[in-house]
């Protein structure tokens, strides 16, 4: 017979004897201390009961008739383990020596009979009290688990020297069952691995110490590392090292990006405003002058000084139009039709070749089936004209401007490499060709001012490439020419094709 007892206001527990003395006995007891007592009278109830509702903890008869006490426990514990949950044998004297087989079926602990109460509710309490230690360290153990989930960083947890014993969802799967050492190896084709060593140098010295990496690749990809490492114990003495990495790549190109477009915002408001003051300054002198030139018709003297005003004004206006270029409405809205990068290389070499001709040969490599970009015409052009300009201008006798145009398939961006063998730079200049105002064309070293260049063509070409996507490189040495590698985006096909 199976029946439920009051319900008390504690844990719930299950009282399992095919005697009815013995179930009231241990009922009474349970009930005045305040739990909640259920009985049944046969390992099958026990088991029927256990499989829809389980109890906080199982007293069980060790010698019932059919299913026994041993037998019972030995099921019981193939669904539930000692910690969730405790069964207590109860046993007499003279069937002690079947405690070792209950011990060996999965029983917690025993109370003999006759029952003493005080005996029996503080194996109760004790068994209890470690289910609910249990339950405690299972979910402070799951809490921590969730926050190493969240973390934004891939986390390692480390034993021993290199042994892992737990990673987070940031961590390829192919990699959790490697060594620290290892893994750090296998990240991004093996580039961290000497990130690693230094980290643990560092971190020998300094435990609080977080570091930011960056590594090359063989293919010339970089990423951005942040790396930190802590020393820890566990509640048993162990030594254990948590690892944590993030890869920044994407965020600092992120940064980077928005810098450069406060950067060339601010560049855009302050050339709009220089140049639209210096066109006024400049249509009063040319005004002035024109005047002039009509006062004083038959003095030669006076009409070449005015030439050389009417021409001064006339080169201060292409200056300040190349000023303009950042504060025109089609920087940020390339056409739509596409150009054709190597249409406009042809056109370009066209007066070139006709200037300087006589010193500079020029070569013109394609490669075929070679997309459109998605500059615009004027952009492009104003960027091949003046990369293809600084090249032949830096040869003084005689040399070859080469010029390569290529694609590879799947990529986003065209190559555009324009090669001399004229006079190259020093480290000294090398950084600074991207400067407005900055250039080394007939350059007094002494007070670093060009005598022939404005200095605002690499710049041009530098903001109109990055703003559409794209990206420019120098490469060059005094004596040893100049290498110029401009990436152009490609057009991207429209919506729908």
């Amino acid at each position: 017979m199976t029946q439920a007892a009051d319900t008390g206001v504690g844990e719930s527990i299950l009282v399992v004897d095919d005697a009815s003395t013995n179930r009231f006995v241990l009922r009474a007891a349970l009930q005045h201390a305040g739990y909640s007592v259920t009985e049944a009278d046969s390992g099958e109830k026990c088991l029927s009961i256990c499989e829809d509702n389980p109890p906080s903890i199982v007293l069980l008869d060790c010698v019932m008739p059919g299913l026994d006490g041993i037998e019972t426990c030995r099921k019981l514990r193939e669904k539930y383990g000692r910690a969730h949950l405790p069964i207590l044998m109860v046993t007499s004297l003279a069937e002690s020596e079947n405690l070792a087989d209950a011990i060996r079926a999965g029983a917690s602990d025993y109370v003999t009979k006759p029952i003493d109460k005080s005996i029996l509710l503080a194996r109760v309490a004790s068994q209890l009290e470690l289910q609910r230690s249990h339950f405690e360290l299972e979910q402070a153990l799951e809490i921590q688990r969730t926050i190493g989930e969240m973390l934004p960083q891939a986390l390692v947890v480390q034993r021993g020297e290199d042994e892992i014993i737990f990673t987070n969802a940031k961590v390829p799967k192919s990699l959790r069952s490697l060594t620290v050492g290892e893994l750090f190896q296998q990240l991004h084709g093996g580039i961290a691995a000497e990130t690693y060593t230094k980290a643990r140098k560092r971190f020998s010295r300094d435990p609080l110490a977080e570091m930011d990496f960056e590594v090359q690749r063989d293919d010339g990809v970089v990423r951005s590392l942040e790396v930190s490492s802590r020393a820890i114990h566990s509640s048993a003495g162990e030594a254990l090292r948590l690892w944590l990495w993030r890869d920044l790549t994407a965020s600092k190109e992120l940064d980077r990006k928005l810098n450069e477009r406060v950067r060339l915002d601010m560049v855009s408001l302050f050339v709009g405003g220089v140049a639209h003051n210096y066109n006024n300054m400049l249509m009063s002198i040319a005004g002035a002058a024109e005047m002039l030139s009509r006062a004083v018709p038959d003095n030669p003297r006076a009409t070449k000084l005015l030439k050389i005003i009417t021409d001064g004004t006339t080169a201060a206006a292409r200056f300040t139009r190349k000023m303009n270029v950042f504060t025109r409405p089609d920087l940020e809205s390339p056409k739509e039709q596409g150009e054709s990068v190597d249409q406009v290389a042809r056109v370009a070499l066209v007066p070139l070749e006709v200037e300087f001709g006589e010193r500079v040969a020029f070569e013109l490599s394609v490669s075929s089936e070679l997309p459109e970009t998605a500059l615009s015409l004027s952009h492009l052009s104003e960027v091949m004209a003046n990369l293809l300009r600084n090249a032949a201008e830096s040869i003084e006798r005689q040399g070859t401007v080469t010029v390569s145009i290529s694609h590879s398939q799947g990529s986003e961006h065209i190559v555009l490499v324009i090669a001399d063998d004229g006079v190259g730079m020093g480290t000294e200049n090398l950084g600074r060709v991207f400067e407005p105002f900055f250039s080394t064309k007939n350059l007094d070293e002494r007070n670093s001012v060009s005598m022939r260049g404005n200095g605002l063509g690499l710049w041009n070409v530098y903001n109109l490439v990055k703003l559409a996507g794209g990206d420019v490189t120098i490469e060059s040495a005094k004596g040893h020419g100049t290498v110029v590698t401009a990436l152009l985006p490609v057009k991207k096909p429209a919506p729908g094709t």
